[in-house]
């Protein structure tokens, strides 16, 4: 059994850990165990329900550090089922903690998209998940004359 929080000097190793960061697919994620350190970006997401299920629970695919902890699971299942907004917000801000403090995580900023338009502007439809309409914007938008 993996013990909370080990990381790479855990119990499982990334050489062990790498066929789960395969997932992703490119070279720099499938070789995640030739590195004693990686860098990534996850693009937003609607929920921070979503960011922490996809990235830092024990059975997600893409949680790439590996972060395996029993705690922090039911945490997040109980903070998503929680009605109460300020009983919520202190789940998260104890699964943020947990993180900080064992995960194998360095979490420097959290980026914000901000994108502008203008009246000229034809398509545009506003995306919370990445700038730019979800990176189609070149594709989908025109101007207005």
């Amino acid at each position: 059994m993996i013990e909370s929080g080990r990381i790479a000097t855990g119990k499982l190793s990334r050489r062990e850990f790498s066929g789960r960061a395969a997932v992703l697919g490119d070279a720099y994620c499938s070789r995640y165990d030739q590195w004693p350190f990686a860098a990534s970006f996850f693009g937003g997401r609607p929920t921070q329900d979503m960011t922490l299920s996809l990235e830092y629970q024990s059975k997600a695919a893409w949680n790439e550090f590996p972060f395996f902890n029993e705690k922090f699971d039911q945490m997040l299942v109980q903070a998503r089922g929680e009605l109460d907004a300020d009983k919520r917000k202190k789940l998260c801000a104890d699964m943020g903690q947990t993180l900080s403090d064992e995960g194998g995580v360095i979490l420097p900023i959290f980026s914000d998209f901000i994108d502008a338009t203008g009246p000229q502007v034809g398509g545009w439809v506003a995306d919370g998940n990445q700038e730019l309409m979800g990176g189609y914007a070149l594709s989908k938008c025109r101007l207005q004359a």
